[in-house]
């Protein structure tokens, strides 16, 4: 591994927000900063570590990256009054973009996301256009008329005839053997429901249209869904099924890796994911030299 350093750093209006600040030593001056984000309520070292991983790694490569928690997660608070949390997550990413064009002299940053962090990273991209590059695991996912077929060819393969033909008769069987169904409580609106989120609830044409604005502007877009969410996603070609016939889709990199997690929990997982990462990045490193200069 090259030589690394890393700094904890505290930023924001309130010097409220913790991030570790890890960097190449030597070589030549970074063109893009790698922004690292919280997975849920996962602390800035990632789901097993993995933001943790990513970072060093992509020192190595002569990539600087900030992993971050934001206000209300990890060591990073809250302060003032509270926004939406969406709103608030962004101003916490712009905020770090701040710091490190104030600390370190570069403009030009990516995101990296899981899951809500993939939201996140997403609502920043269209806020902020000093992000130039854009990935998002399991983030949103659009299913095509194939993806219910493909998720039982799937799950066809990996089961015995005798499970198939027990899950067959209890199927035929439930109708009988119902009893009265609960009474089912109304539904209270807490305000955290992800219906209320446009981000999150996003349909395929406010998604695509998205895409297109990021792609126009020249973001690196990057997207990969994991085994995980087979119900959602399951065969390597959805996203072009469902996207392919807008221009911007043969500019979007999107990968289907089924023997991935959504924790990445096991080292083969996170091999891979930190391959695919880095084939991003290098797609990113010589456009973002190119604009600095």
């Amino acid at each position: 591994m090259s030589p690394m350093k890393e700094t904890p750093l505290l930023f924001g209006p309130g010097r409220n927000l913790v991030g570790l600040w890890c960097e190449p030593e030597g070589g030549t001056p970074p063109a893009v900063c790698l922004l690292l984000v919280n997975a849920g309520v996962v602390h800035r070292i990632g789901l097993h570590r993995i933001n943790v991983k990513i970072a060093r790694h992509m020192a190595g490569q002569g990539v600087p990256s900030l992993r971050l928690d934001l206000a209300g997660l990890g060591d990073s608070r809250i302060v003032g009054q509270a926004a939406g949390f969406r709103e608030q997550a962004v101003g916490d990413i712009q905020a770090a973009m701040d710091h490190v064009e104030r600390t370190y002299d570069i403009h030009r940053f990516a995101i990296f996301g899981i899951c809500s962090g993939a939201f996140n990273g997403y609502a920043a991209a269209l806020a902020d256009p000093r992000i130039v590059g854009l990935s998002m695991m399991d983030g949103h996912a659009f299913p095509s008329w194939k993806t219910p077929l493909m998720r039982h060819l799937q799950r066809l393969q990996v089961v015995s005839v005798g499970e198939v033909l027990a899950a067959l008769r209890r199927r035929l069987a439930a109708p009988f053997q119902a009893g009265p169904k609960p009474p089912v409580a109304d539904a209270v609106d807490t305000g955290g429901n992800e219906d209320n989120d446009p981000v999150v609830a996003a349909t395929a044409a406010q998604f695509g249209q998205a895409l297109q604005t990021l792609v126009e502007r020249g973001v690196a877009v990057h997207i990969v869904n994991t085994g995980s969410r087979i119900d959602d996603y399951s065969y390597a070609g959805q996203f072009m099924d469902v996207f392919g016939h807008h221009a911007f889709a043969a500019k979007v990199v999107s990968e289907y890796v089924p023997e991935m997690d959504h924790s990445v929990t096991l080292l083969s997982g996170q091999r891979a994911l930190i391959e695919r990462l880095d084939r991003w990045m290098a797609r990113l490193r010589p456009a973002a030299r190119g604009a600095a200069a």
